[in-house]
Formats: structure tokens, C-alpha cells, sequence
């Protein structure tokens, strides 16, 4: 990156520099940034080849930002200032992402939609004590933990059997992790810790899928959100299983081990609710995604 002014090499931390370049000779704002991304970014800044790629080649912000490898906010700038439209989500989903959403199941399922698909094999039974085994033997290692029960499988398990049964000794195998928890060293802990980021990972991925638009670690005020989507009102927030204490397994008293603490899970989800009503009060809707709800379906369904 460089000033289109005095042809200084600029860092992302000299992002005011051209504003109070010596050697700029233009006082509107809007103009001096386009100068400088005129100069970083030349094809794209040209209103003509932006607007054939936009508005008739239908590309999304996405694919503009792989293509010539500039920011979402400088794309959105670009559009302003040269008076093109922006397309809403409703008109992005319609002419975009449900065509590529389409294409995709045809190339991997040979049908249009998912849904469409032949789901009449028989659900695997699970036998109590067999899970139970698996999960006790495998506590230590929590990504793996993740990986096949925390996602997804615990979830289908909980809604096959007995409730209480599996609630309960679900609550023994996150006890026995805080337990394993005491014995690691502070590194250990930090990488543990690290792993929550691959749930948010797996919706960035379905939301590139789907060509939408999207922030992540979006602040209002004090608090951070996980996600929000670009030129909408919607925020998404990551729910992991645990740290959130889902209300599928937990009760509201439930006396839960949490690090260097006890908890209820009650308290956890007043501290959301407070979280999500701040939100609310500023004009944006917020939607919880909990772990094992992360799917392309869910992520479409919330735009349609």
C-alpha cells in the first residue's frame, strides 16, 4: 500500500496518514480516499469494469474480494461513490447464492436441493454403554471430543434415548474434562481453549459457500459479536455446547464445573440475554447458532 500523494509505503496503522498528507492538493474526504484506492487497487476503481462485474456479470463481494484481493469496506466504498446499487440480502440470495447453493448440491448429491435427497436408511442405534465407554476413553482429548460428539452426534443421541440418562452422563464426561482441565499447564489451557474457534470457522466457511457478505468480531459498545452480515441488520452469535451451557442439556439450577469456578447455567444465559438485548436496543436482530445446529440448511434458512 502507498499514498497516492507522496508515494509513502503505509502499514495498516498508517490508514490516516493520507488525510494529513503534506502533499495532497484535495480537501473532500470521500475523494481523497478514492485516490488511494485508485492507486492500490487501479482495476477495480475503474467505475466500468466494477460495474459490468457487480451488476451484469452478477458477481458477489466475495468473489470481488478474491479477485483483486481488496477489503469488503473498500468494495461497499466504491459502489457509493460511483453511485452503483447495492444488492440487499434478499436480492443477493435470489440472484446469487441460491443458484450457487443449486449448483453445488448437483456437482456433489445430483439433485438441486439436499432435502431432496433419499434419507430413508435406517438411524444407527446407539447402545448406552458403548457410548458412554467412548466418551470416558476419550475425555482427555478434547478436539476429538469435539470433533464426534460435542458437534453433532451427542446431539442426535440426546433426541434418540433416554433424556435424562443422556443429559446426565454428558455432564459426567464435561467433569471429568474439568478435572483433566486442573492438570494442564497454562499453554495447555490456552490451546484447549483455542479449539471454540473452530465452530465459528465452520460457519465462515458455509456463509463463502453461500457468497454472503460478512464481518467477523463485530463491536457494539463494550460487547463483540461473533458475525455481522454486511449491508443487513443481522448479527450471529456461535454458541458453543458448553461455555454457553445449551439449554438442550442443561437446567436452568444445574450446578456446572466451569474453570477455576462453579456456575449455573442460568447465569451464563442471563449474561447472554443481557448481551443480545443491547442489540436489540440498538436496532439489530441477533441470531444464536448453537454448535450442533451449524449446517448449510440453517445458515439458508436464516435468509430466507
Amino acid at each position: 500500500m502507498k499514498c497516492p500523494f507522496c508515494n509513502k509505503k503505509l502499514n495498516k496503522y498508517d490508514s490516516k496518514h493520507i488525510y494529513y498528507c503534506n502533499k495532497k492538493n484535495i480537501k473532500d474526504k470521500k475523494d481523497i480516499r478514492y485516490q488511494y484506492i485508485k492507486i492500490n487497487y487501479p482495476l477495480i476503481s475503474n467505475k466500468n469494469i466494477l460495474y459490468n462485474d457487480y451488476i451484469i456479470n452478477k458477481k458477489s463481494l466475495p468473489d470481488l474480494r478474491l479477485e483483486y484481493n481488496i477489503s469488503y469496506y473498500n468494495i461497499i466504498f466504491l459502489l457509493d461513490y460511483f453511485s452503483i446499487k447495492k444488492r440487499n440480502k434478499k436480492e443477493s440470495s435470489k440472484l446469487i447464492s441460491v443458484d450457487k447453493y443449486k449448483k453445488t448440491c448437483l456437482l456433489k448429491y445430483k439433485v438441486d436441493n439436499i432435502s431432496k435427497l433419499n434419507n430413508n436408511k435406517k438411524t444407527k442405534k446407539y447402545k448406552h454403554d458403548k457410548i458412554i465407554k467412548i466418551l470416558n476413553d476419550n475425555y482427555v482429548n478434547y478436539k476429538w471430543l469435539q470433533n464426534n460428539f460435542m458437534f453433532n452426534d451427542i446431539y442426535n443421541i440426546y433426541k434418540l434415548t433416554n433424556k435424562d440418562f443422556i443429559k446426565s452422563e454428558y455432564i459426567k464426561i464435561i467433569n471429568n474434562y474439568y478435572n483433566y482441565w486442573l492438570l494442564l499447564n497454562d499453554d495447555e489451557k490456552n490451546n484447549l481453549l483455542s479449539i471454540d474457534k473452530e465452530i465459528e470457522k465452520k460457519v465462515y466457511s458455509i456463509l463463502n459457500r453461500l457468497q454472503i457478505s460478512y464481518i467477523i468480531n463485530y463491536k457494539i459498545g463494550k460487547n463483540i459479536y461473533d458475525i455481522k452480515i454486511i449491508n443487513t441488520n443481522i448479527l450471529l452469535e456461535i454458541n458453543d455446547n458448553y461455555w454457553h451451557l445449551n439449554p438442550k442439556y442443561y437446567k436452568k439450577y444445574d450446578k456446572i464445573k466451569f474453570p477455576f469456578k462453579n456456575v449455573h447455567p442460568l447465569t451464563i444465559w442471563n449474561l447472554d440475554n443481557h448481551k443480545k438485548n443491547i442489540a436489540l436496543k440498538k436496532g439489530y436482530k441477533l441470531i444464536i447458532i448453537w454448535e450442533n445446529d451449524i449446517t448449510i440448511d440453517k445458515i439458508i434458512s436464516i435468509f430466507n
